[in-house]
């Protein structure tokens, strides 16, 4: 007999004393109960009202199978540490302002990076919207055990949805690639093992890719979970090393409390966790998992890949905005035939493929088409080019860059040769190392492609690292030349490795300061320290830091009536106060993120 919500173990049963009466009655009810439904073909399902917090339930008549698949969030104990990890207010100013645009980079990204062998990828992109948007009787066996934690005080859900609100929902899927493999049921990572399907639903900002991989999981995940109303995601995989096919739901709130309970942030859907380990495991039943397919218009079937659905997407977006994004940042890719995207609405498809892409953006037309059309032209051009095409030039040591590069008598041809609209294709060897390992410097190259395309444009050169555009280099590297379109290609392994440290000090100078700060952060306290004890007289005034607090300024009360009117006060101890100041405070908003920010910059 399994019991709901009590507290007690699964297993558990009366014996002796408590087999009282009443008890007796309850389990004759219960039998004769599962016997009536079982003879009128039900037996697979049991219906409950929920009432959370005296409302009633969003799934109202929320019924379960009879495996108990639920949601369900670990109850935190004392001295567990609050978390509030809602990405949808610290997210990048383009997931904001474009999710649709992040949606697709990250998505597709992290496909590619997880390609089987050197095959084509297929990418599928479904947005319901309000047309199509399932009944809320359709899906409440998929959120059995989640609704409380939507309910639940400080939860951080700014709209959720209505308890009549049928649910638009996204679906994310590709082909091509791995699934999420690995140990289903680890809850750890383990060094020099990859394991895809626990960075996916059990880590948090990290992942186990390496130099050779674009995306990362661990993180890009949360603007699947942006994009939803309720902060929910469910992944579907088919495992290429196993041909498991697994189906779990996460979702990731705040710290929120249920009465007087206080309940972690993460929680999944799948098989309820045994009482000693805390851990939900992933579905598998055939029957349940097709039943999940055909609710959310989900095709995964039987091949290898991940199928990720957006319950409740909040996203406004129509079949050109994703056409959109796609082109703006997977033309290379799909014009060098390593991938196809679909996108579909109710009643309409697009298929971008390499036959059909330039056709799909004269349909668009605008901007998008006066920026990205010469590019494909460029694209086509390198499909066909051979080795011997390619212009190899000398790279100095201190990289200067100089016409000493080129090959002698080679600058004025390759200037007609541009004027007259030729393309040309230069390879450009270099040592790439790490900053502070410099003895290992491994040889490498990247490709630049360039022609005059005619137009008074300005010149806008694009970086793609292993298929992909690098929007943040775009940006910043816009040309004074008009009329020069280029494409600035890594993809030989060392230069697109994703370590950080490869670009030398000078190309960057925002790289450069962020660079400083993250390596010399301890000299610039010390002399900060060294200037305030200076300032305000008192010589025994340190800096330092904790996890709790951050940096702060510590004055012994003996000092107490020398600190300075702008000292900002952060906390008391015995004999002594701690404080910040503005400058501190910059600094400490600057120095915590300044090597991921350098490597956000670098690629």
């Amino acid at each position: 007999m399994k019991w709901r919500g009590s507290g007690r173990p699964r297993s558990w049963c009366p014996s002796g004393p408590e087999r009282s009466p009443a008890w007796r009655i309850s389990v004759w009810l219960s039998v004769s109960a599962r016997a009536c439904v079982s003879f009128t073909g039900l037996h697979r399902r049991r219906s409950l009202l929920c009432i959370t917090n005296g409302k009633s339930s969003l799934f109202q008549g929320s019924t379960a199978m009879a495996e108990n698949y639920e949601w369900h969030f670990n109850e935190m104990r004392r001295g567990d540490k609050e978390r509030n990890p809602i990405q949808g207010e610290f997210f990048t100013a383009e997931a904001i302002d474009q999710p649709g645009k992040a949606l697709i980079r990250e998505g597709i990204q992290n496909a590619l990076d997880a390609r089987q062998g050197d095959g084509k990828i297929t990418v599928r992109v479904y947005c319901s919207g309000e047309r199509a948007a399932v009944n809320r009787n359709q899906i409440k066996e998929f959120f059995y055990g989640l609704e409380k934690h939507l309910n639940a005080q400080g939860n951080g859900l700014r709209e959720i949805p209505g308890p009549s609100e049928p649910c638009p929902y996204l679906v994310f899927e590709d082909w091509g690639t791995t699934g999420l493999t690995g140990d289903p049921e680890a809850y750890s990572a383990h060094p020099g093992t990859n394991n895809h399907f626990y960075h996916f639903f059990r880590a948090e900002g990290r992942s186990d890719k390496g130099d050779k991989n674009l995306g990362r999981w661990g993180v890009g995940k949360h603007v699947f979970l942006a994009a939803s109303r309720i902060n929910t995601l469910f992944g579907l995989t088919v495992r290429a090393d196993d041909g498991r096919k697994l189906l779990m739901g996460m979702s990731v709130l705040k710290t929120h409390y249920i009465g007087e309970r206080r309940y972690s942030p993460d929680g999944w859907f799948g098989h309820p966790p045994q009482e000693s380990d805390g851990l939900v495991r992933p579905i598998e039943d055939s029957s349940f998992i097709s039943q999940f397919e055909k609710t959310f218009n989900v095709s995964r079937d039987s091949a290898p890949g991940l199928s990720i659905v957006v319950p409740w997407c909040g996203l406004d977006l129509t079949a050109e905005d994703f056409v959109r994004a796609v082109l703006n940042d997977y033309f290379w890719p799909i014009l060098q035939g390593r991938l196809d995207v679909r996108i579909e609405t109710p009643g309409k498809t697009v298929y971008l493929e390499a036959k059909s892409l330039k056709s799909e953006l004269r349909k668009i037309g605008g901007p998008l088409e006066q920026e990205i059309m010469p590019l494909c032209e460029l694209s086509e051009w390198a499909n066909d080019l051979s080795e011997e095409r390619y212009i190899r030039l000398r790279m100095p040591a201190d990289w200067q860059w100089t016409a000493d590069m080129f090959p002698p008598q080679s600058l004025e041809t390759l200037r007609e040769k541009l004027d007259r609209g030729q393309k040309i294709a230069f390879r450009i060897p270099v040592r790439v190392a790490k900053i502070q390992d410099q003895n290992a410097a491994k040889e490498s190259f990247f490709d630049v492609l360039l022609y005059r395309d005619g137009s008074n444009q300005p010149g806008k050169p694009v970086f793609i690292r292993e298929g992909i555009i690098i929007p943040e280099v775009r940006q910043r590297g816009a040309s004074s030349l008009r009329g020069i379109r280029s494409l600035v290609i890594a993809e030989d392994a060392p230069i697109a490795a994703r370590e950080g440290g490869l670009i030398v000090g000078g190309w960057d100078a925002e790289l450069d300061r962020l660079r400083a700060m993250h390596e010399n952060g301890r000299q610039w306290l010390a002399d900060y320290q060294s200037s305030e004890a200076q300032r305000t007289g008192i010589p025994t005034l340190k800096i330092a830091y904790n996890r709790v607090f951050g940096f702060y300024i510590e004055i012994t009360n003996a000092h107490r009536d020398r600190v300075p009117a702008d000292y900002i006060r952060k906390q008391t101890i015995k004999n002594a106060e701690r404080y910040t100041t503005e400058p501190l405070r910059r600094y400490e908003g600057e120095v915590l993120t300044a090597e991921s920010r350098a490597n956000e910059l670098e690629y």
